[in-house]
């Protein structure tokens, strides 16, 4: 067994000992470059084997370096991550963090969508103190004979209705402004992460309530205002209390003071509201946190509710009122407090608007889905793939090989020549004449044979066959090159530069190269104009000066109540005049103020970066058209205050607009006239104010620029300061304040640049905010870090360089080469044989021409040999090898192309057609072929909406009527005055101007706030990524307009309750004592206000009741007419609202109505037109029809090619799912063959000799020889 054991281990390392000289000698004596035919000189054939050796080494060099290189480089991969749902974009959120994004594909979305808004308004509005059982019980407690005006029983009622009316009034403020809210647009271009979604959603709500809460504070603020500045007669008498003048008819106003505080000079003084004895001298309780003040909703302000968290007190209260409480009253719940305090003032409620807590619900889902991501990418860096370095391995093998092949042999033989024979070469080329020279070259040309037979032919037609197959190919392939180098150099190519994270510099630089190719897409599409906008301001010098001061205030105030002047004396309103200048101050100031806060919910939106140019073009429209909205807001504002005041007839303190006639124990109003113009039937009526002495009624002096009027705020605005900017005009006006010290205030100064003159009349400079120069900070960089462009790109066209034309060429000569010596000596052997083959078969029949054909063919299929040795081998085995191996190239090669030509052909692949620079009607087309794949990205994703939509409407034509003339006004007014006999306060002649003339502010309102708002609306962006269908943009747009009317009309309505609800709540007196009777009982000089009432209704418990307009007989004692439809009531406005128009739709009515009007003054009128309705019928009341905003019709203009204009789309694309064509078939197989067919020769013979050697070696060692025994 050992000797065996031995024996087996000397034969294994006899046999790899053998195997290892076989290997070497292999190595030693390998030719890839044989002379054909086979060289026997030792010179050339170590020449053949050194130049392989090189080759080899070259070749493995070469892939070396490539396989190194393209596995080193660093690649920016963009790689596609699955977002359908929150979880997955959270999953990869939270794996690639700040790198994710995901674009979505709807960039604006409602935040109705996602976020709700509740809110729990404070206990007290849904407590018992709100309610109508304890107001009139409140109102019932009054009934002791005399109360005082600071007693808690004389205004308790009044301030728990005005608890009430804030409290609807805020409610119903929030909720207009949360449908704002809802229908506010949140832009974003990719889907924001969860916590900063909620970051900015959360940011936003606390904006809202802001600008909500400063919206409605600042409209109270202004009612406020604008009534201390009027001095409008509280009924209750809280401000002005009105005496008989001993021996006289004449009425006069003494003003209220509370501790050291006048009522002329400030609204707010308090004082605590006690429970008077009878005489009025005693406090028997002080109700802890009421307040007494000059008008009821200033006391309700300033107090507050602690009385009422406490049973004990509100027990205590109850038990000194006249009687006890029929129901219970449960105390307020302290510990639902959850922001406010048991001695929260009702104004720091306010603040608050009455909201204990805010309740978001924001619903990032659903957030998500409307974004609708269709996918998330991420930019990563890495290595390039082991598929990327092998595909371009392959890809260059091709043209690797040939050129290899073609230089190496050549390289060699030129270093490894002999001196010798270069000095005989050299020798016998300067001995041979060039003749000779020039003929060996076109020998050597014509005997070029790159396709010699293996072995050499002797058959001359094959020899000619080679070397025309040889020019061929050298022709076909120089022009091939030729024709490619030409084309490539030629070419103009459109080259995208991109420039990543481009600084301002950057970008300025760049953009004024390439300003019409330049994009530079923000990462940040929508941001607050805040963010770059800083807005200053500065206002006319009258607003610092000391004539708003409150020591000037106080010491007119003091000479007002010194002075027992003339209502147009500066003594008597000279302190209102100042007061309501100060009022315009403020006002402007807070309206201004809340605005700028507003800009951080403005939206500047831009896909790209804007050039600095147009940027600070937009930003200067955009700060034109919000000054103008400021101004229209504020001025409309003021404007429905006034007309509402005006509409009411509400009494001034200092009877500036209605004076009152003493008739036995009541007081009748009459009309104030100023020259030939009655406060009666117009309320802008004026004269100049002066100083008038007493009692000759002369004028000293007149006021210059100054006047008074029906009221205080219409003079006011009529009047110009030019006074004040004289310091001896100022000087000769307190000379004429004799009882004071002049008081030392500085002029205004003339010399000072100023945009107004000192004649410009206050309502100019109220025009424009009372602001001399607003002063705009553009930041451009605030801007451009904000949209923070990830990268810039620019289109450039240029040649083809050096390097790609090198690299192209290099990448095609493999395939080339290839190809051509694959075809062309084929073509050419097709050619030229078949004529020789004519001539040989011409005596031969088809029968033995097919069997000749089919010998000829099973000879060449069984000899056929692809790898040929050099010399040819005669050795079976060799040859058995090659064929083996030409067999598998055949069959391999086959196989590959039918596996790539039948995998290419049947995958699906996403097809994209992109068609550029879209018109409406091809996009139209393409939108009905494709509907649910079209894209078309928009150039310009923010469009105005009064680009496309354009908004006309028309009012209630009572509007354009007769009956909202100042001749109809004026026609009325006379026929009153020449009337015999007393005039009803409740009668049409006297409360019919007024009514028509409210009428007609009705109309004028609603037409300049639809006007206002449009501005505005044409002003709101429309922004989508993408063109939006027609049918889709329509319902969009009409979206928009229903949701603009509505908005529209519940701000108007808003703001109309607000004024309605704090006029009765302040229980302002109406100048035809509609509301509030003046009584004189005769034994005390003060008169005494007591309610008006209707059937059961008290005008102190409802501004709402209201009677029939009449008309009666001369003599008063009958009603002769009642006008169908029309009434009078507690306020004129408040009767308006619920009348009608029905007697004017009717031509007999009214005629009627004027024959009982007059008989004398005659005037023709056109009755309404029934056919001219719409949507109102004759019945509609005037509420109903203001609730419409008075608007019959709303007339739209939907202009989808304006839209789709002025989006822009540079391109349309769209996919649909495909097989491949048969051009990229066809062009993937060929782009292949040349890699493949050379692999395969390179590797297919090595691999058979390999396997056969190994098998020979195999069959050997099992060939055991058995000795005999």
């Amino acid at each position: 067994m050992e000797d065996v054991s031995l024996s087996s281990a000397a034969n294994t390392s006899r046999i790899s000992s053998n195997l290892s000289a076989e290997v070497k000698s292999y190595l030693r004596n390998l030719n890839l470059f044989p002379s054909i035919p086979p060289s026997t000189n030792e010179y050339r054939l170590r020449s053949e084997r050194i130049a392989t050796r090189l080759y080899i080494i070259l070749l493995m060099l070469s892939l070396y370096i490539l396989v190194i290189y393209t596995s080193l480089i660093t690649v920016t991969e963009i790689v596609a991550v699955p977002a359908s749902t929150t979880t997955e974009y959270s999953q990869s959120y939270n794996k690639y963090s700040e790198a994710l994004t995901c674009p979505c594909s709807r960039i604006s979305i409602n935040y109705g969508t996602f976020l709700h808004l509740d809110y729990v308004l404070h206990r007290v509005c849904t407590s018992d103190f709100v309610n109508d059982e304890w107001i009139d019980y409140l109102r019932l407690a009054r009934g002791v004979k005399s109360l005082r005006y600071i007693d808690f029983r004389w205004t308790a009622a009044s301030i728990f209705q005005g608890l009430n009316v804030f409290c609807e009034l805020v409610n119903e403020s929030i909720s207009n402004r949360l449908l704002q809210l809802y229908s506010s647009q949140y832009v974003t271009a990719n889907v924001i992460p969860h916590e900063l979604f909620q970051s900015q959603v959360k940011s936003f709500i606390s904006q809202f309530i802001l600008l909500t809460t400063n919206d409605f504070k600042f409209s109270l603020f202004t009612i406020q205002r604008t009534t201390q500045t009027n001095n409008i007669v509280s009924a209750r008498q809280n401000n002005v209390r009105l005496y008989k003048l001993p021996n006289s008819t004449e009425i006069a106003p003494s003003t209220v003071r509370y501790n050291d505080c006048d009522c002329a000079a400030s609204s707010q003084c308090i004082a605590s509201s006690p429970i008077l004895n009878i005489s009025g001298n005693t406090k028997l309780f002080i109700v802890p946190g009421f307040r007494a003040s000059c008008y009821l909703v200033e006391a309700l302000l300033q107090s507050d509710l602690r009385c009422f968290y406490r049973e004990k007190c509100i027990t205590t209260l109850i038990s000194y009122l006249p009687t006890s409480p029929t129901f219970k009253i449960t105390a307020i719940n302290s510990s639902s407090l959850v922001r406010f305090y048991v001695n929260s003032t009702i104004q720091s409620i306010l603040d608050e608007l009455f909201v204990e807590k805010w309740i978001p619900s924001i619903q990032y889902e659903s957030y998500y889905n409307n974004c609708q991501p269709e996918r998330c990418i991420y930019i990563q860096t890495t290595k390039t793939g082991i598929v990327y370095v092998i595909t371009t391995l392959i890809g260059l093998i091709g043209g690797l090989i040939p050129v290899l092949k073609f230089v190496v042999p050549r390289l060699v033989m030129f270093v490894r020549r002999k001196k010798v024979d270069n000095i005989q070469e050299n020798q016998t080329l300067e001995q041979e004449p060039a003749y000779n020279c020039m003929q060996r070259i076109k020998n050597h040309l014509c005997t070029l044979n790159v396709f010699p037979s293996v072995p050499p032919s002797t058959d001359e037609h094959r020899l000619r066959n080679e070397r025309i197959s040889t020019k061929v190919f050298l022709i076909l392939f120089t022009l091939s090159i030729t024709i490619l180098n030409l084309y490539n150099s030629l070419i103009i190519v459109t080259q995208t530069v991109t420039v990543p994270s481009p600084s301002l510099t950057q970008y300025s630089h760049l953009y004024d190269k390439y300003s019409d190719a330049l994009t530079c897409p923000c990462s940040k599409i929508s941001m607050n104009y805040d963010t770059f906008l800083h807005l200053n301001y500065t206002f006319h010098q009258v607003c610092t000066s000391d004539f708003v001061g409150q020591d000037w205030i106080d010491y007119l105030t003091t000479i007002a109540n010194r002075f027992r002047a003339k209502r147009n004396d500066f003594r008597s309103t000279g302190t209102l005049l100042f007061q309501g200048l100060k009022a315009f101050c403020q006002l402007v100031n807070e309206i201004i103020s809340n605005r700028i806060l507003r800009l951080s919910s403005y939206q500047y939106v831009a896909v790209s970066v804007t050039p600095v140019n147009v940027f600070r073009l937009q930003i200067d429209t955009f700060i034109s058209q919000f000054k103008l909205s400021t101004i229209n807001d504020f001025l409309l504002s003021l404007s429905a205050i006034r007309d509402t005041t005006q509409s009411n007839s509400l009494a001034t303190s200092k009877q500036t607009n209605h004076g009152f006639q003493m008739r036995t124990t009541s007081l009748i109003p009459y009309p104030i006239s100023y020259g030939n113009c009655s406060c009666g039937t117009s309320p802008f009526c004026v004269q100049q104010s002066a100083i008038i002495s007493i009692p000759h009624e002369k004028i000293p002096f007149s006021i210059p620029g100054l006047f008074v009027g029906c009221y205080v705020i219409e003079s006011l605005l009529q009047s110009n300061l030019q006074c004040f900017y004289n310091q001896s005009c100022i000087k000769t006006l307190q000379s004429y304040f004799k009882l004071l010290q002049p008081l030392d205030v500085k002029a205004l100064d003339s010399s000072i640049t100023s945009n107004f003159l000192p004649n410009s009349t206050v309502k100019r400079l109220v025009e424009q905010l009372m602001v001399e120069t607003w002063t705009p900070s553009i930041m451009y960089e605030n801007y451009f870090n904000a949209c923070k462009p990830l990268q810039c790109l620019y289109t450039t066209e240029t040649k083809n360089g050096f390097i790609y034309m090198f690299t192209t060429l290099l990448g095609l000569l493999g395939g080339l080469i290839t190809v051509l010596k694959f075809i062309v000596p084929k073509v050419v052997m097709f050619i030229r044989r078949r004529k020789e083959t004519e001539r040989t078969n011409n005596g031969i029949n088809w029968k033995e021409r097919i069997r000749l054909l089919e010998q000829k063919m099973k000879i060449f299929i069984g000899n056929f040999n692809m790898f040929p040795s050099t010399p040819p081998s005669t050795d079976g085995y060799h040859l058995r090898n090659q064929r083996i191996a030409t067999r598998l190239f055949i069959i391999l090669l086959v196989l590959s192309l039918y596996i790539l030509v039948t995998y290419t052909s049947m995958i699906s692949v996403i097809e994209t057609i992109t068609v550029s620079n879209p018109s409406l009607t091809k996009y139209s087309k393409l939108y009905s072929e494709h509907p649910q794949r079209l894209t078309c990205p928009c150039s310009k994703v923010s469009i105005n909406y009064g680009t496309f939509l354009q908004l006309d409407y028309v009012l209630h034509h009572v509007c354009n009527s007769d009956f909202v003339t100042s001749n109809w006004v004026e026609y009325i007014r006379k026929s009153r005055e020449i009337a015999s006999g007393p005039v009803s306060v409740y009668g049409f002649l006297a409360t019919g101007p007024r009514t028509f003339q409210a009428l007609s502010a009705f109309c004028r309102l609603v037409d300049e706030i639809i006007s206002n708002r449009l501005v505005q609306f044409y002003s709101n962006q429309f922004v989508t990524a993408n063109v939006i269908s027609n049918d889709v943009f329509q319902s969009q747009a009409k979206s928009f307009i229903s949701h603009f009317i509505l908005l529209t009309t519940n701000d108007f309505l808003l703001s109309l309750s607000t004024i309605r609800d704090t006029t009765h709540s302040n229980a302002l007196l109406s100048s035809f004592i509609t509301n509030y009777k003046i009584l004189y009982e005769g034994d005390d000089k003060n008169l005494k206000l007591v309610t008006q009432t209707v059937g059961t209704c008290s005008c102190a418990a409802s501004s709402r009741c209201i009677r029939p307009s009449e008309i009666s007989s001369r003599d008063g004692s009958k009603v002769v007419f009642t006008v169908p439809g029309l009434y009078i009531g507690c306020y004129l406005v408040e009767a308006l609202l619920q009348s009608d128009l029905t007697c004017f739709y009717d031509k007999m009515c009214l005629n009627q109505l004027q024959s009982y009007i007059s008989s004398v003054i005659s005037m023709n009128v056109t009755s309404l037109n029934t056919s001219l309705l719409i949507r109102f019928s004759e019945k509609s009341t005037v509420a109903n029809i203001i609730n419409e905003l008075m608007v019959e019709k709303w007339i739209t203009s939907i202009l989808y090619e304006k839209y789709y204009n002025e989006c822009g789309p540079t391109k349309c694309s769209y996919t649909y799912v495909t097989k491949n064509s048969i051009i990229y078939i066809v062009t993937t197989s060929v782009a292949s063959i040349g890699g493949l067919i050379t692999i395969l020769k390179l590797t297919l013979l090595e691999i058979v000799n390999f396997i056969a050697f190994c098998i020979r070696k195999w069959s050997t060692r099992r060939a055991v020889v058995v000795p005999m025994t």
